[in-house]
């Protein structure tokens, strides 16, 4: 059987695997494939490769900071804090939005974007106590907002 060593050259150029890694896998002494990828320049392939994509930021350095997702998050923290004013300014847009707005700041905090306040925590515990008793009695979720009002959501 022949060696398909274009397949081979794919594989190396494309993963992490060694070339004594994929002489075991395609059962080729390692000396030979060592041999073939030194010959046709395998090393200065793969790492050439890893330049280009690494200047067009299909991924980054190790080490390298990645301002996309710093640039993502900062984002995601100020249409947060956005909408978290505008729920302070309009009763109405508050209790269309809350819900879903909590489980987002909630998210936001999963991942590292920020800390909520010490009133979004106390919303966020009380939407999260009215949505876990809306599943336990099967009725519609009701916010209570400041006071003895009630409003159904």
């Amino acid at each position: 059987m022949k060696t398909d060593y274009v397949q081979i050259e794919k594989e190396y150029m494309t993963s992490n695997a060694s070339v004594r890694e994929l002489a075991k896998k395609y059962g080729i002494p390692q000396t030979t494939l060592q041999r073939y990828a030194k010959k046709n320049g395998w090393q200065s392939k793969r790492e050439e490769r890893r330049q280009k994509r690494v200047e067009r930021g299909i991924v980054k350095e190790e080490g390298e900071q990645d301002e996309s997702w710093e640039r993502l998050k900062n984002t995601m923290r100020l249409v947060l804090e956005d909408e978290w004013n505008k729920c302070q300014e309009d009763e109405e847009y508050r209790l269309a939005v809350l819900p879903s707005l909590t489980r987002s700041t909630k998210y936001a905090r999963e991942i590292g974007v920020f800390g909520p306040t010490a009133s979004e925590r106390k919303t966020i515990k009380e939407v999260e106590k009215m949505e876990n008793e809306s599943q336990d009695t099967g009725d519609g979720l009701t916010i209570q907002i400041e006071g003895n009002e009630e409003y159904g959501v």
